[in-house]
């Protein structure tokens, strides 16, 4: 079957989540540079993208380069941006600044009116917090002079005037990598700033308002419990609990454990099962025989073993 003809198919009910499933184990047996042809190429890019596991999509972009991968990330959901955001803008408990500027720079340039939406309406309390560590804000009086206050003060709207701070440490790559970094950063803040006033300046005035008397340590304290909580639906639990796996185990405290059981049924149809790993698993081991064993699609989405 030829792109043209692909073009023309539509699916509906059955027909499409089946033509979905198949079309999604496809796509992962793709190299990096035909993949996001394919997805392009797809009826129905925005259900394909979409219907992939957050972990698959990620995966994915990062095999294509996130740069190279926009109209990607302009098709997926908000729950696959929070993923992606949760995957990468940690460093332990802390939020990296760096690559938060970074990837909300990519999906800025992959859809900014949703981006907008998305960050007023799910990511109020962190949009505040990278602002409040970013940028410093005056309300100016109506009988104040603009020229009071200094240098580096930019307006949108001749009320409140921002200064961006100057990076620090956004580089291990000398001084002209870090001043390149710090340029971004501003660059990005003032595109985000100017896009948040035009889609709706009363919600641009309110996050003026209301950052500076933001709680950072209590924000990124509320965000890291709700990033861990996030994680551990997929089955990734935090660092320091992952590496358990590697804890010595008796044979006592094995057989002390209860039988498992498991169910016949079979797994619904919306499930996600990641399945961009099991590229990277060896086709010569205990692990991959015993997934042999599984029951075929829906339940397992993996090619053959």
């Amino acid at each position: 079957m030829n792109m043209t003809d692909r073009k023309l198919q539509k699916y509906d009910g059955d027909e499409h989540r089946s033509r979905l499933q198949a079309d999604r184990k496809h796509l992962l047996d793709l190299p990096p540079e035909k993949a996001m042809k394919y997805i392009l190429d797809s009826p129905q890019p925005a259900d394909l993208v979409r219907s992939l596991d957050s972990q698959d999509l990620y995966f994915l972009v990062n095999d294509i380069g996130p740069d190279d991968a926009l109209p990607i990330l302009g098709l997926a959901s908000e729950r696959q941006w929070e993923f992606m955001i949760d995957a990468v803008a940690w460093e332990k408990d802390r939020i990296d600044l760096a690559t938060v500027t970074r990837w909300m720079d990519l999906l800025l340039r992959a859809d900014p009116d949703r981006l907008i939406n998305w960050c007023r309406n799910e990511k109020l309390e962190m949009m505040e917090f990278y602002l409040y560590r970013n940028m410093e804000v005056i309300a100016r009086e109506h009988d104040q002079d603009p020229s009071d206050f200094g240098d580096g003060f930019f307006t949108l709207d001749g009320t409140y005037y921002m200064r961006i701070y100057p990076g620090e440490g956004e580089s291990d790559g000398g001084p002209d990598a870090e001043s390149d970094a710090a340029s971004r950063r501003q660059e990005f803040i003032q595109r985000l700033l100017e896009r948040i006033a035009a889609a709706d300046h009363m919600f641009f005035q309110n996050l003026m308002l209301e950052f500076p008397s933001a709680i950072p340590a209590e924000i990124e304290e509320e965000e890291y419990r709700l990033r861990t909580v996030r994680l551990a639906e997929k089955g990734l639990v935090p660092f320091h609990e992952a590496v358990g796996v590697y804890q010595p185990m008796t044979p006592a405290a094995v057989l002390r454990r209860p039988a498992k059981w498991v169910t016949g049924g079979p797994a619904e149809d919306d499930m996600e099962i990641p399945g961009f790993a099991i590229r990277l698993i060896s086709q010569k081991n205990r692990f991959t025989r015993a997934l042999a064993l599984l029951p075929p699609p829906p339940a397992v989405e993996a090619g053959p073993i």
